[in-house]
């Protein structure tokens, strides 16, 4: 079992027999490894899980960061929520697929130039999902199909929701009558209204 667990290199393809990703190969002379698990107390592990990069691949994605970047390819990332930040560990390539990294542990991916690496602090397993598409349009209609899609917005939430000026009678009448508010919040705007009518 242990020579075939190291020969063993995963490769995804789209359907024109294209390489999206693969993992890298076992071995070396750093040993690494594509799934390296390192056995923690208590029975869970610490992951690693290596793709080979594709330099000329733009990566775009993994949530809200305080960065200047849109193409993620170089960065690394933390996997946890802060207050300036949320994590979201689903990305788009520009080779035409998606990637979710499906772990809840905290932990980081590094975008390299030759390597990309996802690593998860404590886990049970290795969990991981693909997607391919020929559109980021595409690849993000398989994620919501996935993960579940936003309920549309009722109808009195649509519509004139702020307005600047609260003497324009008709975006806040619009206000007052479609939108429920709290109770102090449209005690004023009635008495606004009766004042300016």
């Amino acid at each position: 079992m242990a020579d075939w667990g190291k020969a063993l290199q995963m490769t995804f393809y789209n359907r024109k027999g294209e390489i999206l990703l693969q993992e890298i190969l076992n071995g070396g002379a750093r040993k690494k490894k594509a799934r390296h698990f390192k056995s923690l107390p208590g029975g869970g592990y610490r992951l690693k899980a290596s793709f080979v990069s594709n330099p000329g691949e733009k990566i775009y994605g993994c949530g809200q960061y305080q960065q200047e970047v849109m193409d993620l390819k170089g960065c690394s990332l933390e996997l946890a929520h802060r207050n300036s930040q949320a994590s979201d560990p689903f990305y788009v390539s520009s080779l035409g697929y998606g990637f979710l990294w499906h772990n809840a542990a905290i932990g980081e991916v590094h975008f390299g130039s030759n390597t990309t690496e996802w690593t998860a602090e404590e886990t049970l397993q290795l969990d991981y999902w693909i997607t391919a598409g020929e559109t980021p349009a595409k690849i993000l209609e398989s994620y919501t199909r996935v993960t579940g899609r936003a309920p549309m917005m009722p109808e009195y939430g649509l519509g004139f929701w702020q307005c600047k000026e609260l003497s324009t009678n008709n975006c806040c009448k619009f206000m007052a009558i479609f939108i429920v508010f709290p109770g102090f919040c449209l005690k004023q705007l009635q008495q606004l209204f009766s004042d300016n009518s």
